[in-house]
């Protein structure tokens, strides 16, 4: 079968299998297959965190190159799984170099991993700790990922310091019982998320350079009974300000809610947070040099990735974005109408086989 041809049948496949961060199920189950039927390579981790494979039977976990992939689905709206960012590409693209890999083999130790929860959940970092944990180390680590906004014959690159810090956790807010019944009260109940809300747009309206985003929200109210528990997320990203600014601006907002009368407990989870990646200059020299792609420079935006952690595996890392764009109306990332341009697939062979043979 064609090398493509394959990777169109398991871009299929597991578009058609999405499962949300820390519930890739059946996703692992599915790569586990499709690297069995290629054959040949050695399985270094299997669990929660994800799948990592290597080309050889090491006797040391020490490898030249490492390349990385995830494996969760963003969860839409109406709660269902969907492939809106792409991972499904990730992965594809990750398995069809290992089959081309099988044919046309390497002399390098390679790693491939296929990792849990990008989305929420730290993925990236519990990941390393296994990794660094079984003694795993590499020289250089690539994170590929899928660019809907640009042509498929465009790749972006940048040196040093990319993407967003990010810090993101969901809050749990208790009101007190009274609250909800003493219609007497000068301040009707139902303000209370108003003010909360408030509190929000009037910490963090005035700052530039600042990335706020309120998602997940819920409470335990009906019709007819008000809630006297709020639950949402929110998310604060930075490429100006450092990860040590973002916690004290949440750290302020806790304090203004804890300090409302009619709050009773706020509870605090951390999904996630990211620090900005460190992208090598040597391995930016030689893509930058590259004649397959059109190469452009990743512009200064919001987006985080989990992919920092792995600097605590490997001397460099980087990580770029290929072009995956379809039309104008279908190539927006993390929504229901998320379609990617499958030629994508082709270039990120020509790319890691271009990877390979010059790094």
């Amino acid at each position: 079968m064609d090398i493509f041809d394959y990777g169109r049948q398991v871009y299929r496949l597991l578009h058609s299998i999405p499962e949300g961060s820390g519930q890739e199920y059946k996703t692992s189950q599915t790569i586990s297959k499709l690297v069995e039927a290629i054959g040949g390579y050695t399985l270094v981790h299997n669990g929660k965190e994800g799948l990592v494979y290597s080309n050889c039977h090491p006797q040391t976990y020490i490898f030249d190159l490492a390349f990385r992939a995830e494996m969760d689905a963003i969860i839409l709206p109406n709660n269902d799984a969907f492939h809106g960012c792409g991972h499904d590409l990730h992965m594809t693209s990750l398995i069809q170099l290992m089959a081309f890999l099988k044919i046309f083999p390497s002399s390098r130790k390679i790693l491939f991993v296929f990792q849990s929860s990008e989305e929420a959940g730290n993925g990236a970092k519990n990941m390393v700790n296994t990794l660094n944990h079984k003694g795993v180390r590499v020289n250089k680590i690539i994170g590929l990922h899928n660019a809907p906004d640009i042509l498929v014959e465009d790749l972006a690159i940048k040196k040093n310091e990319t993407l967003s810090n990010n810090f993101t956790n969901r809050l749990t807010i208790q009101f007190y019982e009274e609250e909800r019944y003493d219609y007497h009260m000068p301040k009707n109940p139902l303000s209370n998320w108003s003010e909360i809300y408030s509190k929000i747009t009037t910490l963090y309206n005035h700052l530039s350079g600042v990335l706020f985003r309120i998602g997940e929200f819920r409470s335990n109210g009906q019709t007819g009974i008000q809630a006297d528990e709020l639950s949402f997320s929110l998310s604060i990203r930075s490429n100006e300000l450092p990860l040590k600014s973002l916690y004290e601006l949440f750290d302020e907002l806790v304090v203004e809610i804890q300090d409302l009368n009619y709050v009773k407990h706020l509870f605090v989870e951390n999904i996630n947070y990211h620090w900005r990646i460190y992208n090598s200059p040597k391995i930016y020299e030689i893509i930058k040099n590259n004649r397959l792609f059109n190469t452009l420079e990743i512009p200064d935006s919001f987006t985080s990735d989990d992919f920092c952690y792995y600097e605590g595996i490997a001397q460099e890392i980087f990580y770029l974005f290929l072009g995956s764009f379809e039309n104008a109306v279908v190539s927006k990332t993390h929504t229901k109408i998320f379609r990617p341009n499958l030629d994508f697939l082709n270039n990120s062979l020509k790319l890691y086989k271009f990877l390979l043979e010059e790094m």
